[in-house]
């Protein structure tokens, strides 16, 4: 038996050794651990919803809106929400976004309107503690306004119904970083009162642009 076939013989008892070992030794890791057996901090994600509201449901062109965005939850306190909100540009306009006051002194983490394509990024998270490295407590359970969005409708749309959704990307995440959202509920509006612009004749009459 030539040295190179004993030499592939000792490797591969070594190799299944280390698998039988791997296989047969029980956890010691405490992550792997927490995967095996999570802790009671792992709850499912369906106990906090998102979703959005309005003092009204149809809007008439040309008129500037307020659209609050809720939170709703039951036994974990989120300490930072990401909103990614999407509408269209074509219709609404966003104005500006604040936060509501179910955080208490949130910190602005991220906010960025973009009105080519109507998108909203918007980040609220509770303040660091003294050590910097995590979060206070700071929901306020006796509110569910997370922030407000104020929207102006295009005064020359055609479209009669709107709707503003939550992107995939949003998130809301617990004191131990664990993201506990579990639904979202869009919101439609419905636009009536369309203007059509208008243009002035060579006699100086106002006449509408078909």
């Amino acid at each position: 038996m030539s040295k190179t076939t004993v030499g592939l013989i000792f490797l591969l008892l070594i190799t299944i050794g280390v698998f039988l070992f791997i296989f047969y030794d029980p956890p010691h890791n405490a992550f792997i651990t927490s995967i095996t057996h999570p802790s009671i901090m792992q709850t499912p994600a369906d106990r906090t919803t998102l979703s959005m509201t309005s003092a009204v449901t149809s809007a008439h062109a040309g008129q500037t809106i307020s659209v609050n965005v809720l939170i709703g939850y039951q036994d974990i306190k989120p300490t930072l929400v990401q909103l990614e909100l999407a509408y269209d540009p074509s219709i609404l306009t966003a104005l500006e976004i604040l936060p509501g006051v179910y955080f208490t002194k949130p910190v602005v983490a991220l906010q960025n309107i973009s009105l080519n394509t109507g998108r909203i990024s918007y980040a609220l998270r509770c303040p660091l503690q003294q050590n910097r490295t995590t979060t206070t407590d700071c929901a306020n359970s006796g509110t569910n306004n997370l922030a407000t969005v104020m929207f102006q409708v295009n005064p020359y749309t055609t479209k009669s119904q709107t709707t503003i959704s939550f992107l995939p990307k949003t998130l809301v995440h617990s004191k131990n970083g664990i993201n506990i959202l579990g639904g979202t509920n869009s919101l439609s509006l419905r636009i009536h009162g369309t203007r059509l612009p208008v243009e002035a004749s060579s006699s100086g009459q106002i006449i509408p642009t078909p």
